[in-house]
């Protein structure tokens, strides 16, 4: 994505500064501060799950810096976004374990705070309702984009090989490195 963003700006003259929050709320803010008092011409935005950073996103629009999401799109907020078709993906993902044999499908997120996360739920859902599979709390597994976090909370849940899913979806790249990880130490 950056480099993709990079060869973009330059061939319009900008140059990209890449900076990484590490997905921390803190270093993010400190990031954007940083950014808006360098006055930066636009933002493009990968925000930190547990970020509340609305009022500071505002105050940088308002100061005339665009700011653009990428991939993960906070709830109940307007601004430009770009990200995949998050929905059908999940869709997509469902009806092929599905076709290949699985039935008790788990889902790993990240924080359904974020309206990318919310869609590719949605997703799960109705392909899991499409083929008349259940879906049941025990198989919803809401976490962050720490795959370290994300593989101690699934390492319970993976444990009791009769109460285990025979699948899991996971909805996003750390979720994955997560599961991932999680698969091997309970593997043993």
């Amino acid at each position: 994505m950056i480099r993709g963003a990079e060869t973009a700006a330059r061939l319009q003259n900008y140059t990209l500064i890449a900076v990484n929050s590490d997905d921390h709320a803190e270093r993010q803010k400190e990031l954007l501060s940083l950014l808006r008092s360098q006055r930066v011409e636009g933002i493009l935005l990968v925000v930190a799950s547990d970020a509340g950073v609305v009022g500071q996103i505002s105050q940088i629009i308002e100061a005339g810096i665009p700011v653009v999401y990428l991939d993960r799109i906070p709830d109940r907020e307007e601004v430009d976004s770009v990200s995949g078709e998050d929905l059908k993906a999940a869709e997509m993902a469902v009806d092929h374990l599905i076709a290949s044999g699985y039935k008790r499908i788990a889902i790993a997120t990240g924080p359904h705070t974020l309206r990318n996360e919310q869609r590719r739920f949605l997703g799960y859902q109705q392909a899991l309702t499409r083929a008349g599979l259940a879906f049941t709390d025990d198989l919803i597994w809401e976490g962050n984009f720490r795959p370290e976090d994300v593989a101690a909370m699934c390492i319970p849940r993976l444990r009791d090989k009769k109460t285990r899913p025979d699948a899991i979806l996971s909805t996003n790249g750390p979720t994955g490195l997560g599961c991932f990880a999680c698969f091997f130490a309970t593997a043993a």
